[in-house]
């Protein structure tokens, strides 16, 4: 799953309801691949809901970074 490329074409919505239907374990391992929180707060996290959001969050700040520059 690309978490980038799923933001990309079905926006922040689309990305929450894909990551809030996988269990924690795999969003957890989702998290490190690609390097969403480098302080490993993500490990927190019990529910799959409140790991999405916080990885919808991520994934949008990470996509608009240097947007500015565009």
């Amino acid at each position: 799953m690309d978490l980038f490329q799923l933001y990309a074409d079905a926006g922040r919505t689309g990305l929450m309801v894909a990551l809030a239907g996988q269990p924690v374990d795999k969003l957890k391992v989702l998290c490190r691949e690609y390097c969403l929180d480098c302080t490993g707060s993500y490990r927190k996290y019990q529910h799959s809901r409140e790991l999405a959001e916080f990885m919808a969050h991520r994934v949008r700040c990470m996509s608009e970074k240097g947007s500015v520059f565009r």
